[in-house]
């Protein structure tokens, strides 16, 4: 009898173990896929979530969902073929309602302090009302705009820029390179960005090109999707070599775009990219991001509210 159960016996633990290391490697598929999701939604937000994980921006239209599609598409005149498009991104922004828009200091990126950084200081304070970034956004000459996008090591006081891009009104790329940091790459940064410490390491330092950096961005007004976070980023690279940044014109297209939409919250450049129906796609690259801001600029300039 023994001898009959034991391969029984063995049998079993054998698929135990088979299921519990699936099961291992599903979990930790499934947080490494959350962690990105998170990282995104920070650098978007430019702040991390609170709270629990949002609950999902996908799902059946409720009748909720029709009213406020009805409403959004009389004040907008949108075709009908969008409509799932906006009742995604609007169950979208209901979902992001835990979010909070970057305002300050950042949370540190796991090797320094949470202090206040010293960046903000050269650059004009950006308008409190989405509102009155949308205006300046319209009022500013086409010759004198110019669209920035970063990609960073991580999110907070000690993090530097990892890649810029900067475009003309135009779509002239006017400068764009990926440069060699001092700060470790966070995991969360490249799971999104995919750039590596080896390919950072083929590139010289910010030092190398802030002279013609600052030539192209001054006198200009330097438009980027959640400009307060490229901004900080920016500046604070800057004093990390003790390179000298002038006062710049910084206008937010996010927070532009929440005023075109009429949105309480801010959404990624994901989101209003396909709501607007624009059809470029934003890669999390300073190069893609950089002309798709672009696109959505140009899209707020010539369409009313």
């Amino acid at each position: 009898m023994t001898d009959a159960i034991d391969p029984v016996v063995h049998g079993g633990l054998i698929l135990a173990g088979i299921l519990l290391s699936a099961w291992i490697v599903r979990s930790l598929r499934d947080q490494s896929q959350r962690r990105g999701r998170e990282w995104q939604r920070q650098t978007e937000r430019g702040r991390p979530v609170e709270g629990p994980e949002p609950p999902p921006a996908h799902g059946p239209v409720t009748e909720r969902d029709r009213a406020d599609l009805a409403e959004m598409m009389a004040a907008r005149g949108y075709d009908a073929a969008l409509a799932w498009q906006l009742v995604r991104a609007e169950r979208t922004i209901r979902a992001a309602g835990l979010m909070v828009t970057y305002a300050g200091s950042g949370r540190g990126d796991g090797r320094g302090s949470d202090r206040p950084s010293a960046a903000g200081r050269t650059a004009r304070p950006l308008a409190a009302d989405p509102r009155t970034e949308l205006e300046r956004l319209r009022a500013a000459a086409a010759d004198r705009l110019v669209i920035f996008d970063s990609e960073t090591t991580g999110l907070g006081n000690r993090a530097e820029i990892l890649e810029y891009a900067l475009v003309g009104p135009d779509g002239t790329m006017l400068a764009h390179s990926v440069v060699r940091p001092t700060t470790r790459i966070q995991a969360g940064a490249l799971a999104i960005h995919g750039i590596t410490r080896a390919e950072a390491n083929k590139h010289d330092r910010i030092t190398e090109h802030a002279d013609r950096l600052v030539g192209l961005m001054r006198e200009r007004v330097v438009v980027a999707y959640n400009a307060e976070f490229d901004r900080r980023l920016l500046e604070q690279t800057f004093e990390r070599y003790a390179l000298t940044l002038p006062v710049l014109d910084w206008v937010c297209a996010m927070r532009a775009y929440q005023a075109f939409a009429g949105h309480h919250r801010a959404v990624t450049l994901e989101e209003a990219l396909e709501v607007e129906g624009l059809d470029i796609t934003a890669t999390h690259r300073a190069v893609a991001d950089a002309e798709a801001t672009r696109q959505l600029v140009r899209h707020l300039r010539k369409v009313s509210i």
